[in-house]
């Protein structure tokens, strides 16, 4: 796919001479003869990608240095090469500073132009891979994926071996299931967490893209991320494949060498060897991208995790609203667990948020929700049981000490003393769960799984295990069943 150079002069002479040099260079030029004009086409929804901006410094009414100062609050903002002449040279610093990457004298020979457009597109990408280290920073961590089922168990332990490594890994499964999310996981647990992660979508990717990401991962040392790596097209393939060949990727574990390679994540939903099959996928790169593959279950195959990927998803849904949802009527949650989820995490994200906003109160009700509409993609599945609700246990502050002897005078065990510190911090975060293990500074799944374990969560099945000193305390009403009661209140 050629690059669009967007050439902004009201010289119609420099114009048409820029065009032909352009097109010469294999560039699809496009230009306007003002500055006005300039910023209408890139405020333009409906105007194609503009890959560089070639921008003339004097024209009239609006100048190249107004057209820079209001670049900022347009959609596109397009890599910008000042065009100057002789007389003007002792403005280029002033230019730089506005924004401009490069610039070139009047009238400049093709050797120079396609040197400017080609470190200005490439300073971009670069640009772009380092603001993503610093989107890495709030990456998650393998232990905030949520679940403790056995399917998950196996993924964390398999993602945490991946990490180590710094071969190419393959994230499968089908669509919406977190796929991309895992392998950012993996990435921040990895030896180069400190270095960018490059991201790409395979749908949205021409030759050119790739190529210069490439580039601009080995000149950083870094990380790429590929999703929906079954969409590249031929070409892109072909970059991809020789990549390899070239020996841009780490493929071989650990030593020196590997770590001035690039490291390679990929996600896919379709099956890339079936692809193969069909010619529609270059077997011997889907060969090379599974040689850690890793599969992301549906929802279908977890419903042991239900409970916890809802409670994650309302409290990360109440954040970015800044509303303060207290939970679901027993109804909604039970809706929730019941609900065939044929986009899996993405569709079931999506229903909360969009009956976080309509709900008035702080509880969701049913009447909130729109379940009805969303199918399992192969047809209508049996509803399963959802199960007992488990959620926090209140307990009275009297009975939250933590101490490390008991009435005897002896050192308490490890896992007493661990269950207290659970058991007070579930009651300072108002028994929710996420904040708790966030102040403990441990996963979602890590804090689910241990106060599972030790009776600190409501359900028939899950008090046997309380202490003698619990049980005198009683169970309390379970965060939902609380907020359902509270509901019918209201």
């Amino acid at each position: 796919m050629q690059k669009r150079v967007l050439i902004v002069d009201d010289d119609p002479v420099e114009r048409q001479r820029l065009e032909g040099l352009l097109t010469r260079s294999g560039y699809h030029p496009m230009a306007v003869a003002s500055g006005q004009d300039a910023l209408s086409l890139l405020d333009n929804p409906e105007t194609p990608r503009i890959d560089a901006m070639i921008l003339d410094l004097v024209m009239p009414d609006l100048d190249g240095m107004g057209v820079l100062a209001r670049m900022k609050s347009v959609l596109q903002t397009p890599p910008v090469i000042m065009s100057i002449t002789e007389g003007n040279i002792d403005h280029v610093a002033s230019t730089i500073r506005a924004g401009a990457l490069d610039f070139i004298v009047r009238p400049t020979g093709i050797e120079r132009l396609t040197l400017a457009l080609n470190n200005s597109m490439r300073r971009q990408v670069l640009e772009a891979a380092i603001r993503d280290t610093g989107e890495d920073e709030t990456a998650p961590q393998l232990s905030d994926l949520i679940g403790t089922s056995q399917v998950m168990e196996r993924l964390r332990s398999q993602a945490q071996r991946a990490a180590r490594s710094s071969i190419p890994v393959l994230v499968t499964g089908p669509s919406g299931s977190g796929k991309a999310r895992l392998a950012r996981a993996i990435h921040r647990e990895s030896e180069r967490s400190g270095k960018a992660l490059l991201t790409l979508h395979a749908g949205n990717t021409n030759p050119a893209d790739l190529g210069q990401a490439i580039e601009s991962c080995l000149t950083l040392k870094s990380a790429m991320l590929i999703t929906h790596v079954g969409l590249l097209d031929d070409e892109c393939q072909t970059i991809l494949s020789e990549a390899f060949m070239r020996d841009r990727f780490a493929f071989t574990p650990g030593g020196p060498k590997a770590a001035r390679k690039i490291r390679l994540y990929a996600t896919a939903s379709a099956d890339l060897a079936e692809l193969s099959r069909e010619g529609r996928f270059r077997a011997d790169l889907a060969m090379r991208l599974a040689v850690q593959p890793l599969r992301m279950p549906a929802l279908s195959e977890r419903r042991d995790d239900m409970l916890p990927l809802i409670d994650d998803v309302l409290a990360r849904v109440s954040a970015s609203l800044k509303r303060t949802i207290a939970g679901f009527s027993a109804e909604t949650l039970q809706a929730l667990q019941n609900q065939i989820w044929g986009d899996n995490i993405r569709g079931l994200r999506k229903a909360i948020q969009q009956a976080a906003m309509r709900a008035e109160g702080h509880i969701i009700t049913l009447q909130d929700c729109s379940l009805e509409g969303i199918q399992h993609p192969h047809g209508p599945q049996p509803r399963i049981s959802a199960g007992p609700v488990a959620s926090a246990r209140r307990l009275p502050p009297t009975e939250l000490s933590v101490s490390l002897t008991g009435s005897d005078r002896r050192l308490r065990s490890f896992e007493e003393i661990e269950a207290d510190i659970l058991r007070h911090a579930l009651f300072h975060c108002d028994h929710h769960i996420g904040r708790a293990a966030s102040a403990l500074g441990i996963g979602r799944s890590t804090f689910y799984r241990k106060a599972r374990d030790f009776g600190l969560l409501d359900g028939p099945d899950l008090s046997s295990g309380f202490s003698h000193q619990d049980s005198a305390t009683g169970t309390g009403p379970s965060r939902h069943a609380a907020a359902s009661r509270a509901g019918e209140a209201a």
